[in-house]
Parts: structure tokens; sequence; C-alpha cells
């Protein structure tokens, strides 16, 4: 089996902001991750400066879940939108699914069942690229993303 050397393309070079250096721009998951960079910064910072805030004021463990459940909350509905609600009722279906009561026999094989089932909706969202909402009911149409989002209205 041969090995693949690594092509260098000039073009996938671009200069950084100060020009004192090139950044390889020829990985879009990487480009995307530098160039927001300092969103994700930004927003550990406010986390982290938050979450100092809420245990010197409230320093009870119920008020530090509290705490976590709404800034995860939050940060679901800045980072996805609408979409977070589908996230929500995916994770809440398979929460409820795995603690609900269950034969002896069901329970052994549960677990495969859970991962099998939310593989399977990972997949059907890949293939039909992502949920519509306007497919579920004419009355959800105007809440789907205008401009050419990538099909998780």
């Amino acid at each position: 089996m041969a090995v693949q050397s690594y092509v260098h393309d000039p073009s996938s070079k671009v200069c950084s902001a100060d020009c004192r250096h090139w950044q390889d721009a020829s990985d879009p998951q990487y480009r995307s991750f530098r160039n927001n960079l300092p969103a994700l910064l930004i927003l550990a910072s406010s986390y982290l400066s938050l979450s100092t805030l809420q245990s010197h004021l409230w320093p009870t463990p119920r008020s530090r879940s509290t705490f976590i459940t709404l800034f995860s909350l939050a940060m679901l509905l800045v980072l996805h939108g609408l979409s977070a609600l589908k996230i929500l009722a995916i994770l809440s279906l398979s929460y409820f699914a795995s603690i609900s009561t269950k034969t002896p026999a069901v329970g052994k094989a549960w677990p495969a069942i859970l991962v099998a089932g939310n593989m399977g909706i990972l997949l059907l969202n890949e293939q039909y690229d992502g949920y519509k909402l306007g497919s579920l009911h004419a009355v959800l149409q105007p809440l789907v993303c205008q401009g050419g989002e990538s099909g998780d209205g």
C-alpha cells in the first residue's frame, strides 16, 4: 500500500490579519474553528465569570445545578436557534426511554437498542438534511430560516 504524500497547494494559504505569517485555509473545519475562536474565548470567559459569581452568591449544590442547566439551555438556543427544541425533544425521548421500566430480558438489550435508535436518528438527520419544521405542519413554515441556511430550519 503506497503512502500518499501531502501536496502543498499555494492557493490554500491566506494571509493572516497582520500578514506576518501565512495560515493554511485548505481544511474548512479547522478554518471555521480558527475564525470562531474569538467568539469561543468570549463564551468561555463569560461562563467562567458567571460561574464564579454564582458560586459566591449562591454556594448551594442545587443553585449550581440550576445555573449549569440554565446556561446550557441558553447556549443551545443561541447556537442552534429553534433546532434546540428538536435537540431537547430527542434528548428527552432518549432519557425517558432509558429510565422506563422494562422486563429483565429487554433490560439487558436496552442499552444497545437505545444506541441503535439514536444512531438511526443521526443517520436520518444526515440523509434528509436536518428536520424541516415546515414539513411537520404548515403553521410552522414561517419559523424556517430563510437565506440558504443548511436545512435545519
